[in-house]
């Protein structure tokens, strides 16, 4: 035998023939076997899928994951259904309600520049298919990803935007590209021009994308791209990459407009051009505005009566954020994430700050010291980490106090 000296073959060769031991142990050692040819598999692009249980239907090799516990490789929507049969695995410490898939896509083979964040918290619970393969198993796109997750991956929120620029440029390798390293070479600047036409889909006779924003997002990634690579050169003094950055970037400062910045400029142009603009009427804000405040009273009547009811506060709270988004006139994702602390900061340096007022109430007309005593201004974090102001009038402050206090 190839593997009688190891000591997982020999405890099971101990053990009595057709004994439960011996085909538990024989049962483990085929699931590992079979799990490495299948990553092995992946990983070369070629080859054939070893399955535990072979599907009644044809899929793609994608589809199969390892179950995490006895290695064996599944159509990954039946795996729940074999975990709570699993031989390998204590019931006692399964949880409900845990993602099973996202949890068992960390056996999949991961190029070893991800960050430790970026597997658990965006290439897990990343959609597992083609791109995503191809995504974790290149190591520019993964260290693109890592800089990316260090940026923003404390604000959970920007976890999809994360994944959604590590898929745009996934596309990448599914046209004539096989690594994006490769890539970045003044060579192969046109083999880049060409994919990135065909993934927003241009259009030869008429110079138009089917997916203008695209091609604009692909731009800016490869000169992130180009720059991380230039950067890495000069970090460990490799010449060769830095000169190939370089190159990379002087003809995309070159030939990158008139190759593919200014059709999809000019494709979003027109296609917005004589596009009508729908602006609410006067009429229609009022209607909506009295129908909030009809829903909340009577939600807030509901939670008097019985303060364990989930279905009238969760109403309550979205109508809520609704009167605040539409009284601010902001983005709703800004207003959505204030938080209670928040909360509770600012209106203590609200009324800290009141008595301050008095100092230039001479210069406020008699309508805006009307609405100083009216309206209360806290402080939140928008986009790009600007703080972004939110007035809040008293109507919106004993709500939020309602809901707080149930």
């Amino acid at each position: 035998m190839k593997h009688r000296n190891e000591l997982e073959v020999q405890e099971m060769l101990s053990y009595s023939v057709g004994s439960e031991k011996r085909k538990h142990i024989l049962l483990k050692l085929t699931h590992r076997g079979n799990h490495h040819h299948n990553i092995e598999v992946l990983k070369n692009g070629s080859g054939v899928i070893i399955p535990w249980r072979r599907p009644t239907k044809p899929c793609s090799p994608f589809d199969f994951y390892a179950c995490e516990y006895c290695l064996a490789w599944y159509i990954k929507s039946d795996l729940w259904k074999h975990q709570k049969l699993c031989k390998f695995v204590d019931k006692a410490k399964l949880q409900k309600g845990r993602r099973v898939q996202a949890s068992c896509s960390y056996l999949l083979p991961m190029s070893g520049a991800a960050a430790e964040g970026l597997k658990q918290d965006v290439i897990c619970k990343m959609n597992q298919d083609e791109i995503a393969c191809v995504a974790r198993s290149d190591n520019l796109i993964m260290k693109f990803g890592t800089k990316l997750y260090l940026k923003h991956g404390h604000k959970k929120h920007l976890h999809s935007y994360i994944s959604q620029k590590i898929r745009e440029v996934s596309r990448l390798l599914f046209v004539e590209i096989t690594t994006l390293y490769d890539c970045i070479d003044a060579t192969k600047f046109e083999s880049i021009v060409t994919a990135v036409k065909d993934v927003a889909g241009f259009d030869r006779d008429t110079h138009k994308y089917k997916t203008p924003s695209l091609a604009l997002k692909l731009g800016h990634s490869m000169k992130k791209f180009a720059k991380m690579l230039k950067g890495e050169a000069l970090m460990i003094g490799c010449q060769s990459d830095k000169e190939k950055s370089d190159n990379f970037l002087e003809l995309c400062k070159m030939n990158w407009t008139d190759e593919i910045s200014g059709h999809a400029f000019r494709t979003l142009n027109q296609t917005n051009m004589n596009k009508p603009k729908m602006l609410p009427l006067a009429d229609d804000l009022c209607k909506l505005q009295k129908y909030l405040d009809n829903q909340i009273d009577q939600h807030i009547k509901n939670l008097a009566e019985n303060k364990k009811s989930t279905n009238d506060w969760a109403a309550l709270c979205q109508l809520t954020l609704t009167q605040v988004i539409l009284f601010n006139r902001r983005r709703g994702g800004e207003s959505e994430r204030l938080e209670m602390e928040t909360y509770i900061v600012g209106m203590n340096s609200s009324n800290t700050n009141q008595h301050i007022q008095d100092d230039v109430a001479k210069s406020l007309s008699t309508f805006e010291k009307q609405l100083c005593e009216q309206l209360t201004r806290i402080e939140i974090v928008g986009k790009r980490d600007r703080i972004v102001p939110v007035l809040l009038t008293k109507k919106m402050k004993s709500h939020i106090d309602f809901l707080n206090k149930t």
